[in-house]
């Protein structure tokens, strides 16, 4: 057997994450800023003159300018290439592979997949209906890691801050809170990472400030913590063009302030409409709804499919299986979506 068999073998047990449909579609499966880029994109003229160079190791000049956007200091961070990347470093640098990582479920699906690679004890422990979880529930399960995301994905629910509170109290190894969407909660544990040693937070530039592509995330924590994390982690993680334009994204934050301002009124206006006409939505506070339709999800899904209209199931999932999740966009975008939707469930498309 040669070493590609071997390897062929282990990986069916390792399902590829979602990849989304290629087109010109109405991207509404995602959770990207439909707004469009950051205006920084078109408005910073990038420096090219430095291309030959690697950036800085650590990419200082970008954590500087991080910290003083999340009101802390460069010693509490480190920067890599989204906040998923972030979630990996994390998890191969404070777990020993056969840890256990802990997190309510249903959530974000790449904390499994990053679990897998890492080989690392992945334990969901079920919400309950209302999306609450205790932490009786989670401490039971013997963590050597709690990770939870607030708001949480695909839900877009918020967690009683008293459970995070009493978690960090009684449980002394780290737990990581993934704020992917926090600027759309107006909630935040950053401020707290200097005197708690096992709080992390991660972040990233993919959300409200319309950077995904440039892949820019962010770790926070007590600086001992932050220190071994870079220590571990690869150097030079931010490429010298992302760094450039995440600067000017953080130094100048009109957009993602615009960008959380319009999120807020169109989440409230889109969630009446599929109410009006059906739907059970779950309250979020991030920049998605997760909706139980009045017909299948996968018919739905399918049909929105075919006339232009993409969004998110979850057939795989048991919990979510008969959910539909659409990302917030501009008040154009959900007039296209209830317009497909009225004649979907009118039986005027297929």
């Amino acid at each position: 057997m040669t070493f590609v068999d071997q390897v062929r073998r282990r990986l069916p047990e390792y399902p590829p994450y979602y990849e989304a449909p290629t087109g010109d579609q109405l991207r509404l499966d995602q959770n990207a800023n439909l707004l469009g880029p950051n205006p920084v994109v078109q408005n910073t003229r990038i420096d090219t003159s430095q291309a030959h160079l690697y950036p800085s190791r650590d990419n200082t000049p970008l954590l500087e300018a991080a910290a003083k956007a999340f009101r802390t200091h460069p010693r509490n961070m480190f920067a890599a290439n989204g906040s998923d990347e972030i979630l990996d470093i994390i998890l191969r640098t404070l777990i020993e592979p056969g840890g256990r990582v802990v997190t309510p479920h249903p959530s974000y699906s790449l904390y499994g997949h990053l679990c897998r690679l890492a080989r690392i004890q992945h334990v969901k422990v079920p919400f309950d209906p209302e999306f609450r979880i205790a932490p009786d529930a989670i401490l039971k399960e013997r963590p050597d890691l709690v990770l939870l995301a607030n708001p949480n994905n695909p839900t877009g629910t918020l967690l009683d801050p008293r459970v995070v509170g009493e978690l960090l109290e009684r449980f002394d190894g780290p737990v990581v809170v993934d704020e992917a969407y926090a600027e759309f909660s107006g909630t935040s544990l950053i401020p707290f990472v200097e005197r708690t040693p096992n709080l992390l937070v991660t972040r990233t530039l993919s959300k409200a400030a319309g950077l995904a592509g440039m892949r820019v995330g962010f770790g926070v924590a007590h600086p001992d913590v932050a220190e071994l994390i870079r220590r571990n982690k690869i150097p030079f993680s931010v490429n010298i063009l992302s760094e450039q334009l995440a600067i000017q994204a953080l130094h100048h934050p009109g957009h993602i302030e615009r960008t959380i301002q319009q999120t807020a009124k169109d989440r409230d206006t889109l969630s009446k409409e599929l109410q009006r006409r059906g739907f059970h939505v779950v309250p979020s506070s991030a920049n998605f709804l997760l909706t139980l339709p009045p017909i299948p999800s996968e018919e739905l899904y399918e049909a929105l499919r075919l006339n232009g209209v993409l969004a998110r199931v979850f057939p795989k999932e048991p919990a979510l299986r008969d959910y539909i999740r659409f990302t917030v966009g501009r008040p154009e975008d959900h007039k296209r979506l209830l317009t497909t939707l009225d004649k979907i469930l009118d039986g005027g498309a297929t």
